[in-house]
């Protein structure tokens, strides 16, 4: 039998490589805002997670289900939000205002929006869906993607375009899966015979 001992000092430095990248690495938060075209529509859907800020916010206000898109703003406002300052919003061309949005509150303008209730210094991970009925990739700017929308400090709304294959696509896939495991069975049917 093999002697196995230096495999425990591996795994040490291992571990000690792994936490001294862990702590060494600045902690960003990041939202990614991925569009996807659906039939006619536009679907986007939040991901990530953002943290508040410890300084008070700018203003508290009523969002009423508010619901806004333009070269610099997309949000979703259905309850009491904390507007925090001192962000950039980068243009992001032809966007414009969502025909619905769905979820948690989230969005940013000249300011980021972040529900009043949550305690400063928290992690908030919205799920907010937004859709542009009748509207293509192309008529939203969205075909040059990933781009950073906002950034407020080390934390940043980048914006990112999943494609869908189309359905020709798919098919040829289907097809050629179907060929390969044909060609296996025939192959296995001459190997036990």
């Amino acid at each position: 039998m093999k002697d196995l001992s230096f495999f425990p000092c591996i795994s040490k430095g291992l571990v000690a490589v792994l936490a001294l990248g862990l702590f060494s690495a600045e902690s960003k938060a990041s939202v990614i805002v991925e569009f996807q075209q659906v039939g006619n529509n536009v679907v986007a859907t939040t991901s990530g997670s953002l943290t508040k800020p410890m300084t008070p916010p700018l203003t508290i206000a009523d969002g009423n289900g508010d619901i806004s898109g333009s070269f610099r703003t997309l949000y979703y406002l259905p309850g009491t939000v904390s507007l925090y300052s001192g962000g950039q919003a980068f243009d992001m061309g032809s966007m414009s205002t969502p025909t619905s949005a769905s979820g948690d509150p989230f969005g940013f303008g000249s300011t980021l929006y972040l529900p009043y209730s949550l305690p400063a210094g928290s992690s908030y991970s919205p799920v907010t869906t937004f859709v542009w009925e009748g509207k293509t990739l192309e008529q939203l700017d969205l075909t040059n993607t990933p781009k950073v929308a906002f950034q407020l400090g080390d934390q940043t709304i980048t914006y990112v375009t999943v494609a869908i294959p189309e359905p020709g696509s798919a098919f040829l896939c289907m097809a050629g899966l179907a060929g390969l495991l044909y060609v296996m069975r025939r192959k296995l049917k001459t190997v036990r015979a």
